[in-house]
């Protein structure tokens, strides 16, 4: 699959494990990065569903149409699925409780 970055600090912490660790602390970083390599290598989207440990989900309200991945309990990846070119887009990476 294709994935698109809403901002040049998101790819550069996946080409970067450096700068993610700085963004996010080293337990966040390393599943970042694994999460996004996943990703690019899914054959398409439907195929994330089943990996158990993304937590892949949609999400409501203001949000609708966006989906969630988790990272750990308290982070995740929002991202967009865009369908007709089988293509994510990387939105942020959140802490869900904002602490």
């Amino acid at each position: 699959m294709k994935i698109f970055f809403a901002n040049r600090r998101l790819e550069q912490c996946f080409e970067d494990y450096n700068q993610a660790e700085r963004n996010w602390g080293v337990a966040v970083a390393r599943k970042y990065i694994q999460r996004i390599q996943w990703i690019l290598n899914a054959p398409n989207f439907n195929a994330l569903r089943t990996i158990r440990s993304f937590r892949l989900h949609s999400l409501s309200g203001p949000f609708v149409g966006q989906f969630a991945i988790d990272l750990n309990r308290r982070w995740r990846i929002i991202l967009i699925y865009n369908a007709t070119d089988e293509s994510v887009n990387i939105l942020e990476v959140t802490n869900h409780y904002g602490d």
